[in-house]
C-alpha cells in the first residue's frame, strides 16, 4: 500500500485487508447508505469481469486522516458496498468496527451485526434496529454472488489441445509436424466489452501502465490465430464472434492486424471461447512445437502461473491437455492440486522510493510499498535452477538478481525458487507483457536532471537488495553456503591476484559444489574473452592509426593525437592482467622460499641438519641447464639475473682446462693450503653465483667455468685426518691445476 502524501489527502488501494487495520468513519455531511441494485449489480460485475489474479481500478476513495481515523470525504457508497460484500465472503471478520457512521444508529447497529444476520440469528439481533437500505444491499449482494457462482465459478474449465500430423520419420525420431494449438475456456466469451477491448490496442480501462496489448502478443509467434467466441448479450441472447489475428501482408496491407470474420446469431446455450494458433512464424518455434509434448506444456502452464495458482489452490478451473496425432487423441492429463507446490515460506516486506536530493544525490524517501515473497523449496531434480522471478497479476515475468546462489546450486539437495508479486509491479508491467519496467539508480539520475518536478521511483538496485536480503534471513544455509563459497574465491584471488572485475562477473555462475580447478577454469575463461575484446579494440586501433596520412587525412594532426591516446589507454590495460599473473607468481615462489626457509630454521633448532638442496633446488634446479631465464629462480638473489641469456652450474671435479679436470675432486680442489685459512666464528664470508657465460664475478675478479655457491668448504687438514671448517679467502687466493701451473690470480 502506497501511502503517497498530498496535503492532508491519502491514495489507498482497496484490497482485501482494506479494513483489517484502518478505522473509517462516514460524517454526519455524508448522506446514509443508498445504493440500489443496479449499483451493486454493476459493481459485482465489475469484479466478476477481472481476470483471475489480476488488479482493477474500481475508482477513488477520498479521506482526510485525523489521529489514525480515516474520515470520508468521498465514495462513501462504494465503501460500504465493498464492506458488505467483505462481510458476506467472510474476509472481513476480523475488524467488523472498521466502518462506522458518525451519527447514524441504526447503520451501525446494522454494521455491528452482519455475522448474525447472514447466518439468521434472529435471536441475536432486533430487527426494529435495522437500517433497511443496508438489509438491502446485503440481500442483492447475496442474491448476485449466488447467481454468478452457479454460472461461472464453479465451471471453470481450459482444455489446451495439441494437434500434430505424422511424417515418414516420426515413428523413429518421435517428431511431428505441428498441426496447431487450441484453447478453450467455459468463460462468458468475446461479448461487447471484451471486444472492444480488443480490437482498441491503447484501451487502458485496467488502469494498469500496458495499454492491452499483451492479450495479442501471440501474432509475434504465429501466422495467424482464430478466437471463436460464443456470448451472451444484455438481452440475454446467443452470439457467435470469429475474429482473425496475422501480421501476414494480406493484413498488414490493409493497416491491420485483426479481422472480424463472423458474428451472427446462435441457438446455443452454454458460452466459450476457441483460441487457434497455427503456424510458428520463427524457424526455432517450429522445432519446439514439432518437439512439443504436453507433459512439458503442462509444466510450463504450472511454472507460468504457480503464483496465481498458489494463491486459488481450492478454486482452481479444471485445466486439461489433450495431444491429437493425425486427429487420434494419444494422451491427456490435467493439473490437479497437488501438482501445485505449497510455498516453504512466504513473507511480506516494504521497499522505500527513491528520490533525487541535493547535489543531485538518490535518497529514500517515506514513502514505500510493500512485496510479497513467496519461497519454494524443491528437490533439485523438480528444479532446474534457483531464481528469483517476479509476479505480474498472477502470471510469472522477468527474473531479477539473486545474488546468494548461482543458478545451478543446491543445497542439501534442494533448490530455491522465489516470487516476488506486488501492486507497484503490476503497474510497472510493459504493453508486451512481462517486461517490467524498473529503472536503475543511473538511468533514474540522468532522466530526473533538470526536471523541477522529479517523481519518486522504486529504484531496481532496491529490489534486488532488499529482496535478497530478506532471503538471507529467512534462509540461514544460503547466507553460510555462499559465505563459504566467496571464502575460497576470494582466497584464490589473492593467491593468484585475478582480476577483481572478471572475479566478481562470474562470481554468481560459480557454484557452491565447484572445485578450485572449476573455478579457476571459469575465471581464466571470462578473463581470456576479456583479454580477447581487448586485443581486438586495439588491433582496430592500430588500423585506424596506420589508415591515417598526413595527404589525404583532414585534421590529421588532430587525428594522430586521438589514435595515440586510444593506444596509450588500451596496451596498460591489455598488459595488466600479464603483469597481475608475474607478479603473483613471484609472489608464490617468495611465499615457497619462506616456508622451506622456516621449516629448515625449525630443524635446525632441534639439532637436525640443514637439506641445502631444498633452498637450492627452488633458486635453481640441480644439474639443470637451460637458455631459459624462467626456468630459474634466481631473481630471488638478484633481479639482474632473469635478464642473463644462459646459467650453467657444472662440479667441481667435472670442471676441465685445456683439456684437463682442475680439480682432483669436489673437496680436493687443487688450492695450496697456504691460500687457505680458518674462518673465525665471528667472521661473514659472502656467496657467489654464477653468471652468464659461465663467467663467475667475485669483488671484481673473473673466475673461468667456476660456480661456487658458498665460500665455506670442509676441506682436509695438512698432517691430520681431521676435516676442518676453512673458509676460502678470495682475495688472496691464486688458483692452480693439478700440475701446479698457476691458472688465475
Amino acid at each position: 500500500m502506497k501511502t503517497n502524501k498530498v496535503a492532508e489527502l491519502h491514495i489507498i488501494e482497496a484490497d482485501n485487508s482494506i479494513f483489517k487495520s484502518v478505522k473509517y468513519c462516514i460524517p454526519l455531511y455524508q448522506r446514509d447508505y443508498a445504493w440500489e441494485e443496479k449499483q451493486i449489480i454493476q459493481l459485482i460485475e465489475d469484479i466478476d469481469d477481472v481476470n483471475l489474479g489480476e488488479n482493477y481500478y474500481i475508482g477513488s476513495l477520498i479521506v482526510a486522516c485525523h489521529d489514525g481515523l480515516y474520515e470520508v470525504v468521498d465514495g462513501q457508497q462504494r465503501l460500504t458496498t465493498l464492506f458488505l460484500l467483505l462481510s458476506y465472503l467472510g474476509l472481513n471478520t476480523g475488524n467488523e468496527e472498521a466502518l462506522f457512521f458518525s451519527c447514524r444508529d441504526k447503520s451501525n447497529y446494522t454494521l455491528r451485526h452482519i455475522k448474525q444476520i447472514l447466518a439468521d440469528e434472529r435471536d441475536k439481533y432486533d430487527a426494529e434496529h435495522l437500517q433497511q437500505n443496508i438489509i438491502s444491499g446485503l440481500n442483492i449482494i447475496k442474491e448476485n454472488i449466488e447467481k454468478f457462482t452457479d454460472e461461472h465459478l464453479h465451471m471453470g474449465h481450459i482444455t489446451l489441445k495439441l494437434y500434430c500430423i505424422s511424417n515418414a520419420l516420426s515413428t523413429e525420431n518421435g517428431i511431428y509436424d505441428f498441426n496447431k494449438l487450441c484453447i478453450i475456456d467455459n468463460g462468458i466469451g468475446l461479448n461487447d466489452t471484451s471486444y472492444e477491448r480488443l480490437i482498441n490496442l491503447r484501451d487502458d480501462s485496467k488502469h494498469f501502465s500496458n495499454k492491452g496489448t499483451g492479450r495479442i502478443q501471440y501474432i509475434h509467434t504465429f501466422d495467424e490465430t482464430t478466437l471463436e467466441s460464443i456470448y451472451k448479450d444484455n438481452n440475454d441472447t446467443f452470439f457467435k464472434r470469429k475474429v482473425t489475428l496475422s501480421k501476414k501482408p494480406a493484413f498488414i496491407s490493409q493497416n491491420a492486424i485483426m479481422r472480424l470474420d463472423e458474428e451472427v446469431k446462435v441457438s446455443d446455450k452454454d458460452t466459450n471461447t476457441i483460441v487457434t494458433f497455427l503456424k510458428p512464424l520463427e524457424t526455432n518455434d517450429t522445432y519446439y512445437f514439432q518437439t512439443l509434448k504436453i507433459d512439458v506444456l503442462k509444466e510450463e502452464i504450472i511454472k507460468h502461473f504457480l503464483s496465481l495458482f498458489c494463491d486459488n489452490r481450492t478454486n482452481l478451473p479444471h485445466i486439461e491437455f489433450s495431444c491429437y496425432i493425425n486427429q487420434i487423441e494419444e494422451d491427456r492429463l490435467d493439473i490437479q492440486t497437488e501438482d501445485i507446490p505449497e510455498p516453504n515460506k512466504e513473507e511480506t516486506f516494504s521497499i522505500l522510493y527513491s528520490q533525487l536530493g541535493e547535489s543531485n544525490k538518490i535518497v529514500h524517501s517515506t514513502n514505500s510499498e510493500v512485496f510479497t515473497l513467496k519461497a519454494f523449496v524443491q528437490p533439485e531434480a523438480n528444479l532446474k535452477e534457483n531464481a528469483i522471478y517476479l509476479v505480474s497479476k498472477g502470471e510469472r515475468a522477468s527474473s531479477i538478481k539473486l545474488d546468494n546462489l548461482a543458478s545451478k546450486d543446491s543445497i542439501a539437495g534442494k533448490r530455491y525458487l522465489f516470487l516476488l508479486s506486488s501492486t507497484y509491479i503490476d503497474n510497472k508491467d510493459r504493453d508486451d507483457r512481462g517486461n517490467i519496467q524498473l529503472i536503475t539508480s543511473k538511468d533514474f539520475r540522468a532522466q530526473e536532471e533538470g526536471n523541477l518536478f522529479p517523481e519518486e521511483t522504486i529504484l531496481l538496485e532496491d529490489i534486488q537488495g532488499e529482496t535478497n536480503k530478506k532471503i538471507g534471513t529467512l534462509y540461514a544455509e544460503i547466507t553460510e553456503t555462499t559465505q563459504e563459497k566467496n571464502k575460497t574465491i576470494d582466497e584464490l584471488q589473492q593467491m593468484f591476484l585475478l582480476n577483481p572485475t572478471t572475479v566478481n562477473k562470474i562470481r554468481r555462475k560459480i557454484k557452491n559444489t565447484d572445485s578450485e580447478e572449476t573455478i579457476l577454469k571459469a575465471i581464466y575463461q571470462a578473463d581470456s574473452e576479456i583479454e580477447a575484446q581487448k586485443d581486438d579494440i586495439i588491433r582496430k586501433q592500430l588500423e585506424e592509426l596506420k589508415a591515417l596520412t598526413p595527404d589525404k587525412t583532414d585534421d590529421y594532426h588532430k587525428q594522430l593525437q586521438e589514435r595515440v591516446n586510444e593506444l596509450v589507454t588500451s596496451i596498460p590495460m591489455q598488459n595488466r592482467t600479464v603483469l597481475s599473473k608475474y607478479v603473483a607468481r613471484r609472489k608464490l615462489v617468495l611465499d615457497l622460499f619462506d616456508e622451506i626457509l622456516n621449516r629448515e630454521l625449525d630443524a635446525l633448532k632441534n639439532g637436525k641438519r640443514i637439506d641445502e638442496k631444498l633452498l637450492h633446488n627452488l633458486l635453481f634446479q640441480q644439474g639443470a641447464s637451460s637458455e631459459n631465464p624462467d626456468d630459474s629462480d634466481l631473481w630471488i638473489i638478484n633481479d639482474d639475473f632473469i635478464y642473463f641469456r644462459g646459467v650453467s652450474e657444472e662440479k667441481f671435479e667435472d670442471i676441465e682446462y685445456n683439456g684437463k679436470k682442475i680439480f682432483e675432486n669436489q673437496f680436493k680442489l687443487g688450492i695450496r693450503l697456504n691460500t687457505v685459512r680458518l674462518a673465525r666464528e665471528d667472521e661473514v664470508y659472502p656467496t657467489m653465483s654464477a653468471t652468464f657465460e659461465g663467467i663467475c664475478d667475485f669483488e671484481g675478479k673473473k673466475f673461468m667455468k667456476l660456480k661456487i655457491a658458498d665460500s665455506i668448504f670442509y676441506v682436509e687438514g695438512e698432517g691430520t685426518e681431521e676435516t676442518q671448517l676453512v673458509a676460502l679467502d678470495f682475495d688472496n687466493m691464486p688458483v692452480y691445476d693439478n700440475e701446479g701451473n698457476l691458472l688465475f690470480d
